[in-house]
C-alpha cells in the first residue's frame, strides 16, 4: 500500500493540472491580501473569506480530477496489473490509491494553507481558527476523496464525477426537504447512511470568528475516517466483481 501510495505522489508531481492548480491559489492568494490591505475598512476580513473560499474551490476541484484520473488512467493503460501480480489484493490497491491522493492533495493545501496563514496574519493578527479551518477543510477533502474513490470504480469518469457532484450539493437540499416534509423512517436512515458535507462548516468561524470545540472536531475526524474507509470498503468490494 505504500509503494501504491509513494506511485501516487509521483504521478501528483508530474502532474501539470497540480501545479497548475497550486500556482494560481498562491498567486491569486497574495493579489487578494495586496488588495485587501488597501481597504483599513475591511483590513483582513476580506482576505480571509476570499482566501478560504479559493483554498476550497481549488481543492476541491483537484480532488475531483486527480482522483477520477488517476484511478481510470490506471485502469485504461492497464497499469494496474503492476501491481495485482505481486500478489497486491484489489482492497490494498486502492487504499494505497485513496492514501497517495490525500496526501498529495494535503500537500498542496499545505502550502498553500502556509501562504493564507502567513497573509491572514499580517493583515488580520494570527488566530488560531485559521489552522482549524484549514483542518476542517482537509477532513472534507478527504471524505470526498474516498467517496469519488467508490463513484471510480462503479462508473465511468464523466459518470462518477456527476454523481459526485449530486451527492454534495443536493443531498443536504433533499435531507432539509425530506425532515421539513416529515420523511419516512426509511428515507432518514438513508440520508444518515449517506456522507453528508453540511458537517464541514468553516467560514463562518474562520471569517466570524465562531467558536469551534475539540469534541467537534475530534467527531468530524471519526465522521470522515468512518466513511472514507467504508466508501473505500465498498469500492473494494465493487472491484472484485468486474474484470480488469
Amino acid at each position: 500500500m505504500i509503494h501504491i501510495a509513494r506511485d501516487v505522489l509521483i504521478e501528483a508531481r508530474r502532474s501539470h493540472f497540480f501545479w497548475l492548480s497550486l500556482g494560481i491559489s498562491v498567486v491569486v492568494l497574495l493579489v487578494t491580501a495586496s488588495f485587501s490591505s488597501t481597504d483599513e475598512a475591511l483590513r483582513g476580513k476580506l482576505f480571509l473569506e476570499s482566501g478560504i473560499a479559493l483554498l476550497w474551490l481549488v481543492h476541491m476541484i483537484l480532488t475531483i480530477f486527480f482522483t477520477t484520473d488517476s484511478l481510470h488512467n490506471d485502469l485504461e493503460r492497464k497499469s494496474i496489473y503492476y501491481y495485482l501480480v505481486r500478489e497486491v489484493s484489489r482492497l490494498e490497491y486502492l487504499i494505497g490509491k485513496y492514501l497517495g491522493i490525500v496526501c498529495s492533495i494535503g500537500l498542496s493545501l499545505l502550502i498553500t494553507g502556509s501562504v493564507f496563514v502567513i497573509c491572514a496574519t499580517f493583515l488580520a493578527g494570527f488566530d488560531l481558527r485559521y489552522l482549524v479551518g484549514l483542518i476542517f477543510l482537509f477532513l472534507e477533502i478527504s471524505l470526498a476523496a474516498g467517496v469519488l474513490v467508490l463513484f471510480s470504480t462503479i462508473f465511468s469518469k464523466l459518470i462518477a464525477i456527476f454523481a459526485f457532484l449530486f451527492l454534495f450539493f443536493f443531498m443536504s437540499l433533499l435531507e432539509h426537504y425530506v425532515v421539513g416534509a416529515g420523511g419516512g423512517v426509511l428515507v432518514k436512515a438513508f440520508l444518515l447512511a449517506v456522507p453528508n458535507f453540511k458537517y464541514y462548516s468553516y467560514l463562518n468561524m474562520v471569517v466570524h470568528a465562531r467558536e469551534f470545540s475539540l469534541k467537534y472536531l475530534s467527531f468530524l475526524a471519526s465522521y470522515t475516517l468512518f466513511f472514507s474507509l467504508s466508501s473505500v470498503f465498498l469500492a473494494s468490494i465493487q472491484f472484485n466483481r468486474k474484470p480488469v
